[in-house]
């Protein structure tokens, strides 16, 4: 049922291929979530364009898959196209189900957005004479002026950790 997978920054993309979802289909789900999780990542997106059609088992299956994510990890599926679409929207089970119609659409939720750069390395340059800070960079570089009890630097990097 699942092809294959594939990391984007704390957040694995898996895509599911198969002729029809049923519950059999819960099992490789929940496996593929706990290798994400051993992995140390916090998010699952779940590419459900390659699923042809699915079963009212398959769509508890992945009402309940949803559900087995605790607090601090997240779900999503996107890409359903035909039946499959059809079925999830007809569903009362899955209104709760975050679904997005494509790929892009999903990367760009605020949520899975700051994960896609959870990992990024970044450099800061701290460079200039500060001449346009003056007279306040007359005895201290512009990187570690105080700015409400921490140094503009240490501003910079609580927002990159």
């Amino acid at each position: 049922m699942l092809t294959n997978h594939e990391e984007v920054g704390n957040l694995t993309v898996l895509h599911a291929a198969t002729n029809r979802m049923t519950s059999a289909d819960m099992g490789p789900l929940c496996a593929a979530r706990d290798r994400m999780l051993q992995q140390g990542r916090s998010a699952m997106l779940v590419d459900l364009g390659g699923v042809r059609q699915v079963a009212r088992s398959g769509l508890a299956a992945l009402t309940e898959f949803a559900c087995s994510f605790g607090p601090g990890t997240r779900v999503g599926f996107f890409g359903a196209r035909g039946p499959v679409a059809a079925a999830l929207a007809d569903c009362p089970l899955t209104a709760a189900l975050p679904c997005f119609a494509s790929r892009q659409q999903a990367l760009a939720d605020p949520g899975f957005r700051a994960l896609q750069l959870a990992g990024t390395r970044a450099l800061l340059l701290c460079a200039g004479a500060g001449s346009r800070m003056a007279p306040l960079t007359a005895r201290m570089p512009k990187p570690m002026l105080d700015i409400l009890g921490r140094p503009v630097l240490g501003h910079l990097m609580r927002h990159l950790g």
